[in-house]
């Protein structure tokens, strides 16, 4: 009568995880099919109406220079930060699926052209009035210049190359969004109120490098809605010893079927699923939270309340093939991102697998085992794309994890008088020449 399933067979191989799993995938393979349509083509659909919505676009470059004498502390940047986030972040149903429309992303960037800094920020043309208002009001004597792209004077360079050589990456989180990275209100000494910026180190190794060499980086940011903040409020939940209900997706739904049908086994339930056992009552664990525990719990807190921001961090030193030297062009700034990580909590590192590009002069090749070279110049010319587009990639989900406003405010913010570094372009008075144009040639090939 039930010649579809086997209970004799099911029995039989129900010892065997692995055996269970694939007699079932042969069974329902066409739901995994199924399954497949169901994801594939709304996202097909949506990279197609995204794709035709972003060629409408037109975006600014804008060079920014603040006076010698800046005082302003990051905070005044995080109030800018503060202002770009009232652009729409989520798009109406009709306005995502019909019209492609994407949230809104601006570009923060440091560059350096054999040791000279310039901070810039490239955003949508029908934002510039809203980025320039909001850095004249924290900086008013700050110069703002639109200029010419530098990055996409690269679109002809491609890799493998005999006269350039190109390393990057793109940084991510360590541990989840919901951990804070350490912010500029703890580079301040508590006594002597003396901010110690870290820009200064980062500044130092920008400037460092030779007229054959260049390092670009950049913080493309994306306003986020509040839902970001579930996650942080679940792990501090789970730091309580609280409950945390998990939500399942499609996907986890269709594989429970079969773990549903073990069950009804009886005994088999014993092998996939963990046991469960009643939880007696506790006591609330806040009264017996250790000092990390409890320091843990108020910075999740912390960075839960403020603005968050989907954020892409990407870091290029490219430089002729007689001058490339990693380690003076991305140590020092790997070394200087360092110091925003804090123990336990976040910090940024390089992406091991995706991103990872490995040159001769230096270093493991990671997986890059098999056609190493090739692949090794795939990702370089990848990366430079990714660079040159501000990672305006239509991908669902693919805007970064959060950093708030003022974890934003400390990786990217203006330096203070304090910092002597020579290099870095400055107004010298209020009536000042233009910035520097961006001193890049690449020959096309």
């Amino acid at each position: 009568m039930f010649t579809f399933f086997d209970f004799d067979t099911i029995s039989r191989i129900s010892s065997d995880p692995l055996t269970f799993l694939l007699f079932f995938a042969g069974k329902f393979w066409y739901m995994l099919v199924i399954w497949g349509i169901l994801y594939l083509v709304p996202n097909v659909w949506l990279l197609y109406v995204r794709g035709k919505n972003i060629k409408k676009k037109t975006y600014s470059l804008l060079a920014i220079d603040i006076p010698k004498d800046n005082e302003q502390s990051p905070k005044a940047c995080e109030s800018i930060f503060y202002q770009l986030s009232g652009v729409p972040s989520t798009p109406s149903f009709v306005d995502k699926w019909r019209d492609g429309v994407v949230p809104e992303s601006f570009s923060l960037e440091i560059v350096s052209m054999g040791g000279y800094i310039q901070f810039l920020m490239h955003t949508p043309t029908a934002f510039r009035d809203l980025v320039e208002a909001s850095i004249y009001a924290q900086y008013p004597e700050a110069e703002i210049v639109e200029v010419e792209d530098y990055a996409m004077k690269t679109r002809g360079l491609k890799f493998p190359n005999e006269e350039y050589d190109l390393w990057g990456t793109e940084y991510q989180l360590k541990n989840k969004q919901c951990f804070p990275l350490r912010t500029y209100v703890e580079f301040e000494h508590q006594l002597s109120q003396e901010f110690k910026d870290p820009m200064a180190s980062l500044m130092e190794a920008m400037s460092a490098i030779g007229p054959d060499e260049q390092i670009w980086m950049q913080y493309v940011i994306t306003p986020a809605n509040s839902k970001w903040t579930d996650g942080s409020d679940n792990e501090m939940k789970k730091i309580l010893g609280e409950k945390v209900k998990s939500k399942k997706t499609i996907l986890d739904n269709l594989t429970d079927i079969p773990l549903h049908l073990l069950r009804t086994l009886g005994d088999i339930n014993v092998l996939l699923s963990p046991q469960t056992t009643k939880e007696k009552d506790k006591q609330d664990k806040r009264l017996y939270l250790s000092p990390s525990e409890r320091m843990t719990v108020e910075a999740i807190g912390a960075k839960s309340g403020k603005q968050g921001f989907h954020t892409k961090l990407r870091l290029i030193y490219i430089a002729r093939k007689s001058a490339y030297t990693r380690c003076r062009g991305t140590f020092p700034i790997a070394g200087a991102l360092k110091q925003f990580g804090a123990v336990g909590w976040n910090e940024f590192q390089g992406h091991k697998r995706k991103f990872f590009i490995f040159d001769n002069s230096y270093g493991p090749r990671g997986d890059l085992v098999i056609f190493s070279n090739l692949r090794n110049s795939i990702r370089k010319n990848r990366m430079l794309r990714l660079y040159r587009s501000r990672a305006f990639l239509l991908e669902p989900g693919y805007y970064g994890k959060i950093l708030n406003t003022e974890e934003l405010a400390t990786v990217y913010h203006f330096p203070v008088m304090t910092v002597k570094t020579p290099f870095v372009k400055r107004t010298e008075s209020k009536k000042s020449e233009p910035p520097v144009s961006l001193p890049i040639e690449i020959k096309e090939r």
